[in-house]
């Protein structure tokens, strides 16, 4: 690669010349331009490829044609393996994106040169585009999961029919997934037309599906995706699920999954005023045997359907569920406490004062849970958690008496509990409960206290005033912190406030983002400083207050930071592709559901 200094000056002019006009009247469009601008003089300045390995990086590579090719100017395969010496062979991450940078170029000529160079498993990768533009069908399971995808991303744009179509052109594990989406939306939008054919839907892809001989190859592809997918997204569930259907093309499903199927029926005959057999009597039968058997171990289908079946007034099937998880379940069953509403609601609250008379119930008794094979998991970390939930619930409910009156039962219940690590401080379950809940039920002056001698951070401790819906001591707080303060997630917590806390809140911050920019720099955390003006000139942006966002952007410089150079060009273009994705937000990227099986 040749150093390019005119195209770097093109570059930098261009990248100078429309700022001023993109903070004055912002639009995604301008700020698109600015920060391929940015990008493009950055390794314009220096066209080598470590420069270009930067971008890759930073997910800063330009999308047009124009900046593909541009890029891609001079380099060939010897280059790379000469950048990579004394290794034996090019880093087959870089070479997929720079193949991936040959296809946006649009030079089927290029494309093919650099396809020619990729490992084999990458040239017959469902992920990767060919040359000519078409791609290499998947192993026969993700192209059923690519059904399911398709069915949630027409239900998220409205598109009923189409999800159905969608949804019929899977079989197994996905087919049951996707109709179990659809037979959601159509609860939710009271579409029992919909229902009808959700119900049936799940029905017939509950049949046990021939599983295929393994497919060594098929196999490594759905493990190279699901490994990519994780770089992508942070998300394991991917590799989970390549491993324990790798050998298969579909799975049996979970028998949990036969009472989400006669739960939606049973719904569905309750609402419509019909009469008929849901199926639901047999498929709890058939989960009960399953547990005693060993068959099935999981409470979480049953117990999540229980809480469904309570938000849909089916009452007394909800205390089947429950009744019947808890007696035959290998120890104590999750509560389902984890995502309950956050604004009280008569079922919410009921689902509540059922967990907390299980809970009770094993204070009065544990006795029939005792020689389980999980009870040592409730001793050690769930009946923890759960006391925790269920005490911050309450709060979060108002129903402080009730909070009171339980934190003592689970309390003295807890006792000296140890906690299972010894390194762990506090050493047991009833201070770290006091620590968890403290700022959920006193006031601050007698919660702080305790939440530190629990062994809370500074940090934490904000968070839970936070948790708590207790902004303005959760800030007094932060405000008293020494050193750095970690002012990136509070900026990022914003939308999590309450509507009609979110104004007071973002004033209070303010001072805080810059008290916090000054002190960065003053203490000596350069490269931090660079960061954090770049998470604030994106933060006021989406806040729409573009005077403070370009007054933070124009801070953003190159540093030396403890381990080196750090360039301005990464945060600016981070700042630039963050502002113009807020201007014109694309609808999240939807993923297979590895969740549960659960209506």
């Amino acid at each position: 690669m040749t150093h390019r200094p005119i195209l770097a000056l093109i570059f930098v002019l261009a990248s100078t010349l429309p700022a001023r006009a993109c903070w004055g009247t912002p639009n995604a469009t301008c700020f698109t331009d600015l920060w391929h601008s940015e990008a493009m003089g950055y390794h314009g300045d220096d066209p080598t490829i470590t420069r270009l390995y930067e971008l890759i990086d930073w997910g800063g590579v330009p999308g047009t044609a124009a900046a593909a090719r541009s890029l891609l100017r001079d380099l060939n395969y010897d280059d790379l393996v000469a950048h990579h010496a004394p290794l034996p062979e090019v880093d087959p991450h870089y070479l997929a994106e720079i193949y991936r940078i040959s296809l946006q170029a649009g030079d089927a000529n290029l494309s093919s040169a650099w396809s020619q160079r990729l490992p084999e498993d990458l040239q017959v990768s469902a992920h990767l585009l060919n040359p000519d533009g078409t791609r290499t069908p998947p192993d026969p399971f993700a192209q059923m999961q690519a059904h399911t995808i398709a069915t949630l991303t027409h239900l998220r744009d409205g598109d009923t029919g189409a999800a159905a179509t969608s949804a019929s052109q899977a079989t197994g594990e996905p087919a049951f997934l996707a109709w179990r989406a659809i037979a959601r939306h159509a609860i939710a939008t009271d579409d029992m037309i919909l229902l009808t054919r959700a119900t049936t839907g799940m029905t017939v892809a509950l049949t046990p599906i021939q599983a295929v001989p393994f497919d060594r190859h098929a196999f490594d592809l759905a493990l190279q995706a699901a490994e990519d997918e994780y770089a992508r997204t942070g998300d394991p569930d991917a590799m989970t699920a390549v491993y324990e259907n790798g050998n298969r093309a579909a799975q049996d499903l979970p028998v949990g999954a036969e009472i989400t199927a006669a739960l939606a029926r049973r719904y569905l005959l309750h609402r419509t005023g019909q009469t008929g057999e849901d199926g639901f009597d047999a498929a709890v039968t058939a989960m009960t045997k399953a547990l005693q058997n060993g068959w099935d171990d999981d409470d979480i289908t049953p117990m999540l359907n229980a809480r469904t079946a309570l938000r849909l007034g089916l009452t007394d099937g909800a205390l089947q569920l429950i009744d019947m998880t808890f007696a035959h379940y290998p120890g104590v069953p999750g509560l389902a406490l984890f995502d309950l509403p956050e604004e009280p609601s008569p079922w919410a609250d009921q689902w509540l004062d059922l967990m907390m008379a299980r809970f009770d119930m094993l204070i009065a008794d544990p006795t029939p849970y005792q020689t389980r094979e999980y009870w040592g998991i409730w001793l050690d970390q769930d009946a923890l958690s759960a006391a925790i939930a269920i005490t911050q619930r309450l709060s979060l409910y108002d129903r402080r008496d009730d909070a009171f009156a339980f934190e003592d039962r689970a309390m003295a219940y807890l006792g000296e509990r140890p906690m299972p690590s010894p390194q762990q401080a506090p050493d047991n379950q009833a201070a770290v409960f006091v620590g968890e809940t403290a700022a959920f039920l006193y006031p601050g002056e007698v919660a702080i206290p305790r939440m530190r001698a629990a062994g809370l951070t500074d940090n934490q401790i904000v968070d839970a005033f936070a948790q708590a819906n207790r902004l303005n001591i959760a800030l007094l707080v932060l405000e008293a912190q020494a050193g750095p303060r970690n002012m990136t997630y509070w900026m990022a917590y914003t939308p999590q406030v309450p509507d009609w806390q979110r104004d007071a809140y973002i004033t209070a911050l303010r001072p805080l983002i810059g008290e916090e920019a000054a002190r960065l720099v003053a203490d000596g955390y350069p490269e931090l400083a660079q960061v954090f003006n770049a998470d604030a000139a994106a933060f006021w942006a989406s806040q729409g207050d573009w005077p403070a966002a370009e007054g933070y952007y124009d801070q953003i410089q190159d540093v030396m930071g403890k381990y080196g150079a750090m360039p301005a060009a990464r945060s600016r273009i981070k700042t630039l592709q963050s502002i113009a994705r807020g201007l014109k937000p694309e609808p999240a990227q939807i993923v297979y559901p590895y969740d549960d099986f659960a209506l």
